[in-house]
């Protein structure tokens, strides 16, 4: 065995622990601006959409199956690129872009392609890490994070150096409840 291979055979050893964690389009739609700002490292563009494709359809033209399978098209004379957004064999959407200029076209939507698929696995796994494998509800390590993201939200606006407002006209004051119930006490 050469040393080139040895590393692609041990990643194919590697079980995916996050198989169970699927991207919708409300994560697509929740982590928009990451994903334009991964893209905007290889491509200038001023400006993306997302665009939803009905879930029943299946790809018809030479175009809409260069797409599913997670190629970027490129439409020179519109200065437009199509941005697959395919995670596993699933189609999610597509990103527009708009207004694009390219030094060297060919290279830079491949890259583009690339880093979108880089970014959506970074997405799913950042998704698998909160959410419970068996019941593919958030977990506890999820659930502390954003208890403690609301305790110092509610404590940056109880601080007089955090805010700008002026205190005679807008009063400080906050309240935090949290409840806590055991589901198996529920019988």
């Amino acid at each position: 065995m050469d040393k080139q291979s040895a590393p692609e055979s041990a990643t194919n050893n590697i079980p995916d622990l996050a198989s169970h964690v699927q991207l919708t389009g409300k994560d697509l739609v929740e982590n928009e601006i990451h994903i334009r700002d991964f893209v905007s490292q290889i491509i200038k563009f001023k400006s993306a959409r997302l665009f939803f494709p009905s879930q029943n359809q299946s790809p018809k033209s030479q175009q809409q199956k260069e797409l599913a399978s997670g190629n970027c098209i490129f439409h020179k004379e519109h200065r437009e690129i199509i941005v697959p957004l395919v995670s596993g064999d699933n189609m999610l959407a597509t990103m527009i872009l708009s207004d694009v200029s390219l030094k060297s076209p060919k290279t830079s939507i491949e890259l583009a392609a690339q880093m979108v698929r880089m970014c959506l696995e970074q997405m799913r796994l950042r998704k698998a890490l909160g959410t419970d494998r068996l019941t593919g509800m958030a977990n506890r390590a999820l659930f502390m994070a954003s208890l403690q993201q609301e305790i110092e939200m509610v404590a940056n606006f109880l601080d007089p150096a955090a805010g700008m407002l002026d205190e005679s006209e807008f009063p400080r004051s906050a309240g935090f409840a949290l409840a806590l119930i055991k589901l198996s006490d529920l019988d």
